[in-house]
């Protein structure tokens, strides 16, 4: 069972901050829509993804590996 919360976060027009938690990602993005068109300001969503396993992002490669023994093979590549 997916149990993520989606939290919407914004500032009214007097300034102070508000958040409202969805269990839904339709719902939270529906609302924050509607924030913005409504004129408010800095809204934002984040989720934490409860079925979520380990760190997000490699936090360190050593000898081409990751820590969990993966080969980490990313290489940034630029048009030059």
């Amino acid at each position: 069972m997916n149990e993520t919360e989606y939290v919407v976060f914004w500032i009214s027009h007097g300034g102070s901050s508000h958040h409202q938690k969805h269990l839904e990602l339709t719902v939270a993005l529906a609302h924050a829509e509607s924030l913005r068109k409504q004129g408010f300001r800095f809204v934002t969503m984040c989720a934490e993804n409860a079925d979520q396993v380990g760190k997000m992002g490699v936090d360190s490669v050593e000898d081409g590996k990751t820590p969990d023994g993966i080969d980490y093979t990313w290489v940034k590549r630029r048009e030059v």
